[in-house]
């Protein structure tokens, strides 16, 4: 055997991850994936080949009726969403260019927080509870705006999580399609 010797198979490269490495389906537009799944080399976001390398990233989701059950009773409502919220990891594949947007959208939802946050504070100890109010309210606008507008188009979306799987959103279809047709059964 010659160890200079190129590889038999060098035309045609495998994809490390192999059918039934993975749980993945489609549920119409929503990929169920199973937590910690190692996904194949394909962008979920575009669909590229290409430079794709996995981001690991964790995702969280709280039932609604907990979120909202905030304005109700601020302490009950916080022990609801501590208790209700489900977590999970994935590695995400992604291109470099759709990486770097997922990373400018995460920076764009940072910055909301920030401006926020630095409207309740300006609230809280400024002389003058006018500029404290505008400032918090353009702080919520820029929040919103940065988090629907910026982020959302960047990133996938949780719509669940349970003790298994996460159902996400917002990804290319002939991606999520390919990683499903080639995860088992």
């Amino acid at each position: 055997m010659n160890p200079y010797a190129p590889p038999k198979d060098a035309d045609r490269a495998e994809s490390p991850v192999r059918r039934g490495d993975y749980h993945a389906r489609l549920a119409g537009d929503v990929l169920v994936v199973g937590k910690g799944a190692r996904l194949p080399p394909v962008c979920l976001k575009c669909g590229a080949r290409d430079g794709v390398s996995h981001r690991h990233t964790k995702f969280s989701w709280t039932p609604v009726w907990a979120r909202l059950s905030v304005l109700l009773c601020t302490l009950l409502g916080l022990i609801a969403i501590l208790v209700t919220t489900k977590k999970g990891e994935l590695g995400v594949p992604l291109c470099v260019s759709c990486n770097a947007r997922w990373t400018a959208g995460r920076n764009a939802v940072i910055g909301g927080v920030v401006m926020f946050v630095g409207g309740i504070l300006l609230l809280r100890v400024g002389d003058d509870p006018t500029i404290g109010f505008g400032v918090l309210g353009v702080g919520f606008v820029a929040f919103l705006a940065l988090t629907l507008g910026v982020a959302r188009p960047r990133m996938l979306q949780v719509r669940k999580i349970d003790d298994q799987y996460l159902e996400l959103k917002g990804f290319h279809q002939g991606a999520a399609r390919e990683i499903a047709d080639g995860a088992s059964a």
